[in-house]
């Protein structure tokens, strides 16, 4: 029985009356009664869709359902990923992070991730058997490109997290939106998690922190616009809230989007070859955390975003 693999089980006749903690364990390979025990504790493993103790003695139709979640490893391990690496110095390391690139391991990814490829190029990352996320000071959604910075020494991952949180730091995004937006404008609209869809924010939250993209509009035709935005805050999926709280939904983006319209001409034209969110890190600006030095990095769309940009254009 493999981790996060889902299972169910229903007792046969010569079953009945066994205890489930003694049930499951004969019937899942590689588990212990012990560990069952505690699932089963736990509410990893239900009866007909309720919570039973391990002593419950099955009996006809019962339908055992339950998995065996994935056990969180005590630190990120190296892997030997490609990273697009455009500045570091002993202090900080600057990346293009390309699309389809989660940034640090999370419950669904704990391999593969932009930490698991740094502490193969960055070795000295590794500074605490529990930190998942060693030398992250933000970070891009997994289908968003473009350039992050990342801390080498726990002095920089200091001073840049308190940069973030004070603000001192300027992101420029480009996105491509449907429809033709005012030329600019200013979205000032708190987000928090999605009232019923917890893995979605909005707009409507019950909980809400305040919010601001400034945004402008640099190439568009009757169907979409490319538009640079600034944020002043660095909401979870903020830019792609916002942008779909004004109606000018991202392209492409599967989660706030507009993708039933997007099956259709002219939109499966304009995004043929695309499958993510025209969403893109352009330039990052920051004082060094160390020397103080003002800088600035400028990173271009990778080429499935600069093919939508020639496809807007007048």
């Amino acid at each position: 029985m493999n981790e996060n693999e889902a299972f169910s089980i229903n007792p046969e006749e010569r079953d009945f009356g066994e205890r489930l903690d003694f049930f499951i364990a004969t019937r899942l390979e590689n588990q212990s009664r012990k560990k069952i025990t505690e699932l089963i504790k736990d509410g990893f493993i239900t009866v007909s869709g309720e919570m039973k103790k391990p002593s419950y003695k099955v009996k006809p139709g019962d339908n055992i359902n339950g998995s065996i979640p994935f056990k969180k490893p005590v630190k990120a391990i190296a892997e030997n990923i490609d990273i697009d690496v455009i500045y570091q110095d002993q202090d900080i390391i600057v990346i293009n992070k390309q699309p389809d690139f989660v940034v640090h391991p999370a419950p669904g990814n704990y391999t593969g991730t932009l930490v698991n490829a740094l502490l193969h190029h960055f070795p000295e990352l590794q500074r605490d058997d529990n930190d998942l996320r060693p030398g992250i000071v933000h970070r891009l959604d997994k289908d968003t490109s473009g350039v992050m910075i990342v801390a080498k020494t726990n002095v920089a991952q200091m001073k840049l997290s308190y940069d973030f949180k004070e603000r001192f730091v300027s992101k420029s995004y480009l996105a491509i939106v449907h429809g033709k937006p005012e030329q600019e404008g200013v979205i000032e609209a708190g987000i928090g998690r999605h009232q019923t869809d917890r893995k979605k924010m909005s707009v409507i939250s019950r909980y809400k922190r305040d919010a601001l993209t400034r945004y402008k509009v640099l190439e568009q035709n009757d169907l979409a616009a490319l538009i640079e935005c600034n944020i002043e805050t660095g909401r979870t999926h903020q830019i792609r809230v916002h942008c779909a709280h004004i109606n000018h939904h991202i392209l492409g983006d599967p989660v706030y989007g507009l993708q039933k319209k997007e099956r259709n001409e002219p939109y499966r034209t304009i995004l043929k070859g695309v499958c993510r969110q025209m969403l893109h890190a352009y330039i990052l600006k920051f004082n060094h955390p160390l020397t103080g030095k003002s800088m600035e990095f400028t990173v271009e769309p990778p080429g499935d975003m600069q093919g939508v940009m020639e496809r807007i254009k007048c």
